[in-house]
């Protein structure tokens, strides 16, 4: 079930990145996209065994996806 799960996952990012990074280019530049792409794609992996299965992959990577930009938000908002 594991190995199917890391397939799974695997194609799932390879669908995702483009439009991961597109959705951080337009919300906070192109210069930050790409390392916060690489964040979530490093947060997904390490998470992956903690997956219960309670939604969808997909609805998963999501949450995944949007919680990096709005901790650097509220960073961004605090510091100011």
């Amino acid at each position: 079930m594991r190995a199917a799960r890391h397939e799974r996952l695997r194609l799932h990012m390879r669908e995702f990145q483009p439009k991961i990074e597109r959705f951080f280019s337009c919300l906070c530049g192109k210069a930050e996209a790409g390392d916060i792409t690489q964040t979530v794609f490093l947060k997904i992996s390490k998470s992956l065994d903690g997956f219960r299965g309670e939604s969808s992959l997909v609805t998963w990577i999501c949450r995944i996806v949007t919680k990096p930009f709005l901790n650097k938000k509220v960073a961004l908002q605090t510091s100011k």
